[in-house]
């Protein structure tokens, strides 16, 4: 090769790496702010790197994020709510860093699974899928928080959903045996708290969507999550 194909070889070669290395930046800046970074960017800008410590983080999908009243059903707990949309568990995992560990709380509390294993054809997710993502997401807070307990609320039953939840009670129940296994993990249930003596969900705890909690259910939900919470983190 001569000295001028070799100039206009090496030239072709940057240019063509710059290429790439462009379309990665843009592929991982994508992936960096994924479904969710808006309402993520919304919770950051509640406390404008001001974050409060030693609280309570409740995150996950909307019913969370739709608990209104969390605060004044938990108090004297101070807990912030960090649902967001219709969460997976994966994308808790993603966004731990930032609505999570800043806030070196003393504990986290759960609810997602349920987006998961929604029986949308292509887009659910099996017992097994959820179960590894969940402990991708414990070791992942565990990681940065050693110490910290995380409570994982159970996928609930809901009508809406109601062909799924063999595969959601399989989920829960691989769940909970982990938890049980492991110092700091902990398993609240709230699935006997919202049937019906039929064995079916109350609907009289739900919203017309036959899905996410109403005034009543959060009532049952608040009275399943904050004895538990109380008598472990504050002895009472």
């Amino acid at each position: 090769m001569n000295k001028t194909k070799l100039r206009h070889w090496l030239i072709f070669t940057v240019f063509a790496a710059v290429a790439v290395s462009d379309r990665n930046t843009a592929a991982h800046s994508t992936d960096t702010g994924g479904r969710w970074h808006k309402e993520i960017r919304a919770i950051e800008q509640r406390y404008n790197g001001r974050y409060p410590s030693g609280v309570v983080v409740f995150t996950g999908s909307s019913s969370i994020a739709a608990w209104t009243t969390l605060a004044d059903d938990m108090a004297p707990m101070q807990v912030v709510n960090h649902g967001f949309g219709g969460a997976r568990v994966s994308d808790v995992t993603l966004y731990a860093d930032r609505i999570i560990v800043p806030f070196k709380p003393k504990a986290v509390v759960v609810f997602a699974g349920t987006n998961d294993i929604n029986g949308i054809p292509g887009k659910t997710h099996t017992a097994g899928r959820v179960f590894r993502d969940v402990t991708v997401l414990f070791d992942k807070i565990r990681s940065r928080l050693p110490k910290v307990p995380i409570y994982y609320i159970s996928i609930t039953p809901t009508e809406l959903r109601w062909r799924v939840w063999p595969e959601a009670r399989q989920a829960n129940a691989r769940i909970q045996a982990f938890c049980r296994k492991h110092e700091g993990l902990h398993f609240i249930d709230i699935t006997p708290h919202v049937m019906n003596e039929k064995g079916k969900p109350n609907n009289t705890l739900y919203k017309a969507d036959r899905l996410h909690p109403n005034r009543s259910g959060y009532k049952v939900w608040t009275s399943a999550i904050r004895p538990v919470l109380l008598r472990d983190l504050y002895g009472q």
